[in-house]
């Protein structure tokens, strides 16, 4: 079976970085089984997401002018694992290669500031339409 997977870089300028592990817990696959002597449903989220999809079917895809699916648009579900840990209400989050912005809606549904950076104008465009229409 065919695996894509992209690498996501955090970055935080000084030794001041800001790190809430609280953030991520995500349910344990035993929950509700009867298997957690600890009483613990949660856990902390490991480096490899795969609970987390974005099917040609949710209504959050994003469709070109053409009615073809965006390529490689990231669910906003997403976010809330990979930023909300490392940021507080009112930061600057910069997406350098923003797509569709789905970082950005993200960003606006939970007062971050948002700096998105698209070279492909399509996108933009697409970015910049979703964005506004929140």
């Amino acid at each position: 079976m065919h695996q894509c997977y992209d690498d996501i870089i955090v970055y935080a300028k000084g030794n001041n970085y800001k790190f809430y592990p609280d953030k991520i817990q995500v349910d344990k696959v035993t929950k509700n089984k009867g298997l957690n002597p600890s009483g613990r449903t949660t856990k902390q989220a490991t480096a490899w997401i795969d609970d987390i999809c974005l099917t040609t079917t949710a209504k959050e895809r994003i469709k070109k002018a053409d009615g073809h699916l965006v390529r490689w648009q990231k669910p906003v579900k997403l976010f809330e694992r990979i930023i909300a840990p490392f940021v507080d209400e009112g930061d600057y989050v910069l997406d350098p290669f923003m797509g569709v912005a789905s970082l950005g809606e993200y960003c606006l549904k939970n007062n971050l500031n948002y700096v998105g950076i698209e070279y492909d104008k399509e996108p933009f465009e697409l970015a910049k339409e979703r964005l506004e229409n929140l």
